[in-house]
């Protein structure tokens, strides 16, 4: 192939994050930061929320998918 870029798609699920969130939110927000800005690839994140949203930035979206609350 030579040196013609690959593009790719990544996609991460997690259970574990929240807007308030520490540890899982950052670090997924700078693994997304690298793989879109730095190499040009897709990414897709899946994550639990209150309701079903779409939060569409162009290479990066955010899919939230309701689902029931887990009691502490």
């Amino acid at each position: 192939m030579g040196d013609v870029p690959v593009a790719l798609k990544i996609c991460d699920i997690t259970k574990f994050y929240a807007e308030t969130s520490g540890g899982v939110k950052t670090y997924v927000h700078r693994k997304v930061d690298y793989l879109t800005g730095v190499l040009g690839w897709e990414h897709v994140l899946i994550v639990p929320g209150p309701e079903d949203e779409l939060r569409d930035a162009g290479a990066r979206r955010t899919y939230a998918v309701k689902g029931p609350m887990i009691p502490p």
